[in-house]
């Protein structure tokens, strides 16, 4: 059996769809080797962790603001945001497909699980696109491994005010809706991992050793 997570299968769409993944980039993704976080990967994981109640309550410049991982988030707008998230946090999931040369087990977690929807928070420095995120494998995954019939990405742009407390400047919900073919492109999408990973001779690294 082979294994992989929606971020790879994602990562491998992205690889032939767009032109920011090397194939040096892919083939250390298929690898599993560890890479620095970006500092706008870091503020994300932190906005994640204070939505979920993991940060510390304070005030700044007269605000209320949760710190989370040594930034300070506005927390008026962290109450805000969490309007738009529902169901149980951090649900892992996963969904065996059918690709040449046997099954392939994909792995997933779900920032927010609801018994009708997953709920994904995306954070950005840039205004929120409607539309990027329309092509992405992981939220088919999500919909194939949970059951679902709805995958919500919220959106939300991060902006630092001279306090230093950062704040959402837009937050947009993005539905995507489950169709007849997805577990098609799933598959599809799968294969073409595989067909990469046994073109690069990485085909081990996908194998499943659970």
């Amino acid at each position: 059996m082979w294994r992989a997570n929606a971020s790879l299968v994602e990562s491998c769409r992205l690889f032939y769809e767009a032109d920011f993944i090397t194939e040096s980039d892919m083939d250390a993704r298929i690898k599993r080797e560890p890479f620095p976080p970006s500092p706008e990967m870091l503020l994300g994981t932190a906005f994640h962790a204070a939505c979920e109640g993991t940060g510390t309550t304070d005030r700044v410049d007269g605000q209320n603001v949760i710190v989370s991982d040594g930034h300070a988030f506005s927390a008026t707008d962290i109450a805000a945001t969490l309007d738009h998230l529902e169901g149980e946090p951090e649900v892992p999931g996963e969904v065996v497909v059918m690709v040449q040369g046997g099954p392939m087990r994909i792995t997933c977690r779900a920032d927010y699980l609801s018994p009708y929807m997953v709920t994904e928070l995306k954070t950005s420095a840039k205004p929120p696109d409607p539309l990027k995120h329309e092509p992405s494998m992981q939220w088919r995954v999500y919909a194939l491994a949970y059951g679902v019939t709805r995958v919500r990405y919220v959106l939300v742009q991060l902006a630092q005010h001279h306090s230093g407390i950062y704040v959402v400047r837009d937050c947009q919900p993005v539905m995507h809706y489950r169709y007849r073919e997805l577990a098609r492109d799933v598959r599809i999408a799968a294969e073409r991992l595989v067909d990469y990973a046994q073109t690069r001779g990485l085909a081990g690294y996908l194998e499943d050793r659970s």
